[in-house]
């Protein structure tokens, strides 16, 4: 009996409070339409020379905002592998050529990233490998992910974004 009236103490407060509704409450405030605020990943196709300083300035698409909090990380494509696969490397990422160290880096801001080449030599020997027609990668990460996820495998991140090939979008610039 004492078994009994011990699982009905029991079991009586806990279907009062999960049986218990309220009031709804105020609705939350209008989201921005068309604009992700999930993260992304974008693509975009980057020269180097001596007119633009070996730096690009790319503006994240209008759909994006970027929070401070937010994180952001640069890939470069070093090369596809005779299967077809693309090889990612997450900047800054250094090079040793014939003429010195190379290094492909990055900065950001809420509106826009900067993707540069510095080097221990004159940039304008660097060779058109280096400089011309360079595919990155820029993955906007909200703060939330970044525990959980490997910043240094591109496909990890994309996944953890939930993003497919398919759907990242290829900026162009002169």
């Amino acid at each position: 009996m004492k078994r009994i009236a011990l699982l009905f103490m029991l079991a009586l407060p806990l279907t009062i409070f999960t049986s218990c509704e309220g009031d709804p409450g105020p609705p939350g405030p209008p989201g921005l339409d068309g604009t992700s605020l999930l993260g992304t990943v974008f693509e975009v196709n980057a020269n180097f020379n001596a007119s633009n300083e070996f730096r690009n300035f790319f503006s994240y698409p209008s759909t994006l905002q970027v929070f401070d909090s937010d994180v952001v990380l640069v890939y470069l494509l070093e090369e596809t592998t005779p299967e077809g696969l693309d090889v990612w490397s997450l900047c800054p990422q250094t090079f040793f050529t014939p003429n010195g160290s190379l290094v492909y880096n990055f900065d950001y801001t809420a509106v826009d990233v900067s993707i540069y080449l510095y080097a221990d030599f004159d940039l304008n020997f660097a060779g058109p490998e280096f400089t011309q027609n360079q595919i990155l990668r820029v993955a906007v990460v909200p703060a939330d992910f970044g525990e959980n996820i490997n910043i240094f495998d591109m496909e990890a991140v994309m996944d953890a974004l939930n993003v497919s090939t398919d759907s990242i979008e290829r900026l162009e610039f002169d």
